[in-house]
């Protein structure tokens, strides 16, 4: 994997620094890439700034403000879902240059806190999530 790039969603919690979560049916990925498959066709947005608002775009939507405000890699957190909890704990990421390819969006991985899984099911992505420690879902 290439060196690490300068990082996006650092700063200040500002209009570029709201939190995008993609969920899809499934993933693929290597040194390079992660693929998110079968992606839902909404990307739910949290905005900080001005209060704290949720709201929902399509793909197409997110990947117009991601071209019109990123420049640089941006952090990410990446879990696999399984029949109502985590496993394992969410991966670090940053990831750059998302792209539609087939039912789904591809990510260039510029960095992953550890290997990610070649090929799984059920699959969420927390693009420039808020500081927060490693969360576990704890099933009884």
């Amino acid at each position: 994997m290439p060196s690490t790039p300068p990082v996006a969603g650092t700063g200040s919690r500002a209009d570029e620094d709201d939190t995008f979560v993609f969920v899809a049916r499934g993933m693929v990925a290597d040194d390079a890439v992660l693929d998110l498959v079968d992606l839902a066709p909404s990307t739910i947005r949290i905005r900080w700034s001005g209060g704290h608002d949720v709201s929902y775009l399509s793909t197409g939507q997110f990947l117009d403000h991601w071209l019109s405000r990123r420049t640089a890699a941006t952090r990410a957190r990446f879990g696999l879902l399984r029949a109502h909890k985590l496993t394992g704990n969410p991966v670090g990421l940053l990831v750059r240059d998302p792209r539609i390819v087939g039912s789904g969006i591809r990510w260039t991985l510029a960095h992953a806190d550890c290997r990610v899984l070649r090929e799984s099911g059920s699959c969420v992505l927390v693009l420039n999530p808020p500081e927060w420690p490693d969360a576990r879902v704890h099933t009884a």
